[in-house]
């Protein structure tokens, strides 16, 4: 499988494939930020993408959309890992950047 391209495709996948039903409705009716790519997405060691998926109730799941050497995995994961964050400023948005790359870059900081 490619990597994906777009925010929109990234958020579809893990919409169709995370495994609750809760989080697939919230992607429906919340609202999904982009936290973009990481270079390790513990406890594993595999790249990939976090969303945060916040309920209309504000209820918050972290998705994590991990790349395997085939295809992807779709899990619900506790924190996020900023250390890996692995977007980078001043060039165009990808995936990897997120919906606010300077806010993520100062957190990979702390």
């Amino acid at each position: 499988m490619r990597p994906f391209c777009h925010r929109t495709e990234l958020i579809e996948y893990a919409r169709r494939h995370v495994s609750r039903l809760t989080v697939q409705r919230a992607f429906l009716t919340g609202t999904v930020e982009s936290l973009g790519g990481f270079s390790r997405i513990p406890p594993g060691d595999r790249p990939g993408w976090i969303l945060r998926v916040t309920t209309r109730f504000g209820r918050e799941h972290l998705i994590a959309v991990i790349a395997l050497p085939l295809n992807f995995s779709v899990s619900e994961i506790d924190q996020v890992p900023w250390a890996y964050w692995d977007g980078k400023l001043g060039r165009s948005p990808t995936v990897y950047e997120g919906d606010h790359p300077e806010v993520y870059h100062a957190k990979r900081r702390i």
